[in-house]
């Protein structure tokens, strides 16, 4: 409807056609010249709720034909960040705590130091269908492709 009034306004008689020029905050995710601007709305409110987050769940799911409603039940953080006094990743800590939580400390404390945290956390989410994904604020998430729908 907007556009519409847009084209009404135009000093060129009968304007009917436009195009999208202008796609800065979309990332790799944006769109086509002529693409339906109800599903470039629909990214850009996404981008909007979700940040950087959106686009790593459109590279694990399906594109820009992922839908940003769903990302509730698929999409979650971990509730570990980077931290700037630790050596450790988001995705080790999370490693580390988690075999902690499954083998006791003593176990984790004794191997603590010769195994790659980063890599049992990708171990642990081996299953292809779990992401991990650090945003640009050092929020470490998992999307479950498992509970997209």
């Amino acid at each position: 409807e907007q556009i519409e009034e847009i084209l009404k306004t135009s000093p060129e008689p009968n304007a009917e056609e436009w195009h999208i020029c202008d796609h800065e905050g979309f990332g790799k995710l944006g769109p086509d010249r002529y693409d339906d601007i109800e599903g470039v709305c629909k990214i850009a409110e996404a981008i909007d709720k979700w940040g950087d987050v959106y686009e790593a769940a459109c590279d694990v799911l399906y594109g820009t034909d992922t839908d940003p409603d769903s990302l509730d039940d698929c999409v979650y953080s971990t509730g570990y960040s980077r931290s700037s006094d630790s050596c450790m990743s988001a995705k080790a800590q999370w490693a580390y705590d988690q075999c902690e939580e499954m083998f006791g400390e003593q176990a984790v404390r004794f191997f603590g130091h010769a195994v790659d945290w980063d890599d049992i956390a990708d171990q642990l989410v081996r299953d292809d269908s779990r992401h991990f994904f650090e945003s640009d604020d050092g929020t470490l998430y998992i999307i479950d492709c498992d509970q997209y729908r």
